[in-house]
């Protein structure tokens, strides 16, 4: 799904995803999965529908901090600012308390994320 999605695939990449995900019986392969459908749902233009993987993707990892990101970016983006805030305020409070692997890649880039969507990002 992630190469559909880096290849511009969108429909594709939802439909692999969602197919991922449902079979998926490891947590952290869930998330993921759920994430990339909400990633490709996103750029479809379907942001209800986005959000909903999002969240989904939290609920079933709740270390899936690039799905976090995208949540309160959707937020953002669909006009939710207060609840975008709170998502990004709680990712960022999440990481400096030790909550998330500071050694991950996609958990720093999922901060910066939420920085720059609180206006924090020179912080």
């Amino acid at each position: 799904a992630e190469v559909l999605l880096l290849t511009g695939r969108y429909e594709d990449a939802a439909r692999e995803a969602a197919e991922v995900a449902s079979a998926a019986t490891a947590v952290d392969m869930k998330g993921r999965a759920l994430c990339l459908q909400g990633e490709a749902e996103r750029r479809l233009g379907k942001t209800t529908e986005a959000l909903r993987s999002f969240l989904a993707a939290v609920a079933a990892d709740p270390r899936q901090a690039r799905a976090r990101a995208y949540a309160g970016v959707v937020r953002q983006e669909t006009g939710q600012r207060a609840e975008a805030a709170r998502t990004f305020t709680a990712l960022v409070a999440d990481f400096n308390a030790g909550r998330l692997d500071k050694d991950r890649a996609e958990n720093l880039l999922a901060v910066a994320m939420a920085a720059r969507g609180l206006g924090k990002w020179q912080e």
